[in-house]
Formats: C-alpha cells, structure tokens, sequence
C-alpha cells in the first residue's frame, strides 16, 4: 500500500518533469518499488528538487524497514535456539 502511495505522489510530483518515467502510476510504480526494496537500479531518477526529497525518504525507510525484518528473523531465530535447548 504504502509502495502505491509512493508512486501515486512520484507520479503527481513528476509527471510534467519526465512523463517517461512517470507519465502514469503504474509507470512510478517501478521507481517506487526500486526505491523500497533497496535494489536501486539508477534506470529511474526524479528530476525535481521535491521528487529526489521524497525519494531519499522512501529509499531511507526502505532500508528500515528491511533492518526492522531482518532484525526479527534473527530475533525469532534465538528465542526458537533457546527453546531447544531448554528441552534438552
């Protein structure tokens, strides 16, 4: 939901600059997952003061939120690690 959004901004904030790009939401939907995921292709940059902004967010709470996942898999790990060796 959240990676739709994105794009649905991108696409308002960008589609004068490079309807290329961004000349539809579905086309900001790429940028949008990009940016999210953290692969970052470079094939798609905003060419707005505004656009880069919002994009430096986006990527930045991609990388959270892939900390905060990453964090919790490991954590859930050692609490199961633990277990197992409390019914040892």
């Amino acid at each position: 939901i959240i990676t739709y959004i994105m794009a649905s901004v991108m696409y308002i904030i960008e589609r004068n600059s490079d309807p290329e790009h961004f000349g539809s939401i579905f086309r900001a939907m790429w940028f949008s997952f990009v940016s999210v995921t953290t692969i970052g292709y470079g094939d798609v940059v905003p060419q707005t003061t505004i656009g880069k902004l919002l994009a430096c967010i986006f990527a930045f709470s991609g990388i959270i939120c892939v900390t905060i996942l990453t964090a919790n898999i490991i954590d859930m790990n050692s609490q199961y690690d633990h277990s197992e060796s409390e019914q040892r």
